[in-house]
């Protein structure tokens, strides 16, 4: 699926990301964690394209997308949720949906003014999720009547929607109450079940040991562990960079 080989990233005199390795299994979720500032939003960043980085090789199937744009890299099958949830606030949930099925922005525009029609199968997907998500009322709902974790339910929902490979999750917990988490847990594991491949970010301990089939621990720019939630959780290593305080 995804394989990344010896990648690193500098910023002026800062190594932020040391020749770190690791390949990510499919069908499964993957938990990228470590200490702030350990570089797990950089390894996001150069896996998205947003960054480019200095050494190293992305490899996704097979195909080197290590120079890649952003954009050409999520038409090759990555999809990203950031860490921000960015909807368009005076559009609908459905449309706002909508626009994550149509990569083209002039078609989606289009759809959106009438001159194409939404087509069955799109509302069909897009109320599929929204049920998943246990809210399919608010599909005609406008995005700015939504709470924050509301909102973040939606653009996670847009980033399961854009056609896609793997899916990049960056703290997808973000701001979001007991209930919605759990229905984010849900979505997940469902997701999964239906051969998903997923990596995600979180700061959650719990969530990420509870739900992660492999976790990936960073310090310092550089992997420290991989292994089982299990495994992780009795690594010396990890149990050092923590602290000792959320492993235990």
């Amino acid at each position: 699926m995804l394989k990344i080989k010896n990648l690193s990233k500098h910023f002026g005199g800062l190594r932020a990301i040391k020749s770190c390795s690791f390949d990510l299994k499919p069908n499964s979720i993957t938990a990228l964690i470590g200490p702030n500032g350990s570089g797990k939003s950089t390894i996001f960043n150069l896996i998205s394209g947003a960054l480019q980085a200095d050494a190293g090789q992305i490899l996704l199937d097979s195909q080197n997308i290590t120079r890649f744009s952003p954009e050409d890299i999520s038409n090759a099958g990555i999809s990203r949720l950031f860490q921000e949830s960015k909807l368009f606030t005076s559009l609908t949930v459905q449309e706002n949906l909508l626009l994550a099925l149509d990569n083209q922005d002039t078609k989606f525009w289009k759809n959106l003014f009438g001159k194409n029609q939404v087509t069955l199968d799109q509302t069909n997907r897009i109320n599929y999720i929204l049920k998943l998500l246990e809210m399919p009322e608010k599909a005609h709902q406008k995005a700015s009547n939504l709470s924050y974790g509301q909102q973040r339910l939606v653009a996670i929902a847009r980033a399961v929607l854009n056609p896609h490979q793997l899916l990049m999750l960056d703290e997808p917990l973000s701001g979001v109450n007991l209930q919605l988490r759990n229905q984010i847990s849900k979505l997940l594991l469902k997701l999964k079940k239906q051969s998903a491949t997923i990596l995600l970010i979180e700061h959650d301990m719990s969530f990420a040991l509870r739900l992660a089939d492999q976790i990936i621990v960073l310090d310092a720019g550089e992997v420290i562990a991989i292994g089982s939630p299990k495994q992780i959780q009795s690594d010396p290593r990890v149990i050092k960079a923590y602290l000792g305080n959320e492993l235990c």
